[in-house]
């Protein structure tokens, strides 16, 4: 399909098995059923008046390149979904188990619980969320597959279930106020954690943070609380915020200098903290 007109996909369905382009402004509308089972499809332009439902089949993809949107359909992936239009905010409910491919700066909104997939995200790709559901199903998992790429926790108050892996060079930002909480083993996670605009970023365990990642909290008003952490602390913590040790923590510091030398440190709730190099 080229499509630089409008197609009406009220009461009905659109299959294409091959892909193809839609460039017009609102060139897709209605509340029918827009099927992709193969090629990729290229949205550039918005389509506010798509409703009803997108579907995305296993061997197909959706790209929204420049100021492409998909209205405000559900958006079944199987197949990938390619993000490439920047400043994205996407309303879409997603489901499925396919691919999310992020390679812009991109904000979901939508209520993603239905989605079960993976988020990979590239050396341009900023994807930025303030609801845990956000990101889908707590068994939907985040990859930061190159340096660069980076996954905003913003005004997010709860806990994120979803592992998050990242290779060295990408950043996890916690800021504009969000109190966030990890769950997920994230061993795999090699980036680095940044904590700003009075904001708290709380773990129970080591691998909630990832293997060697570091955490820098930007202010007095960010805080990293390990809270009910019982172990060694092996993560290097920087910047002027505060590491808290709360909910009868009880950890060691494998190193003093893995400290910052402006941070703070608050010891409470029946909790302790053991130096083991001036032991």
């Amino acid at each position: 399909m080229s499509n630089s007109g409008t197609v009406d996909l009220t009461g009905g369905t659109l299959n294409l098995s091959a892909g193809g382009t839609s460039s017009a402004t609102g060139g897709l509308t209605g509340d029918g059923t827009l099927s992709v089972t193969g090629g990729d499809l290229s949205v550039s332009a918005a389509n506010s008046s798509l409703a009803g439902t997108t579907q995305i089949g296993k061997n197909a993809s959706v790209t929204l390149r420049d100021n492409g949107t998909l209205g405000t359909a559900a958006v079944a992936v199987t197949g990938t979904l390619n993000l490439l239009a920047d400043n994205l905010t996407l309303v879409n409910a997603l489901s499925g188990n396919g691919q999310v491919s992020t390679q812009a700066a991109v904000t979901l909104s939508g209520d993603n619980r239905s989605f079960t997939g993976e988020h990979h995200l590239n050396s341009n790709g900023k994807l930025t969320v303030s609801q845990a559901q956000n990101l889908g199903a707590d068994s939907a998992t985040v990859h930061l597959d190159a340096a660069g790429a980076g996954l905003v926790l913003s005004n997010l108050s709860g806990s994120i279930h979803n592992a998050l892996y990242g290779v060295s060079g990408t950043t996890v930002s916690v800021t504009g106020g969000s109190k966030a909480e990890m769950t997920a083993d994230n061993s795999g996670f090699l980036g680095n954690w940044l904590v700003s605009g009075d904001s708290l970023l709380r773990v129970a365990a080591g691998n909630n943070l990832g293997k060697d990642s570091s955490v820098n909290l930007a202010a007095a008003g960010d805080t990293l609380q390990l809270a009910g952490y019982q172990g060694i602390f092996a993560n290097n913590v920087s910047g002027s915020g505060l590491l808290s040790l709360t909910d009868s923590a009880a950890v060691t510091l494998d190193s003093t200098q893995k400290l910052g030398a402006d941070l703070a440190v608050g010891i409470a709730d029946n909790s302790a903290l053991t130096l083991s190099d001036l032991a």
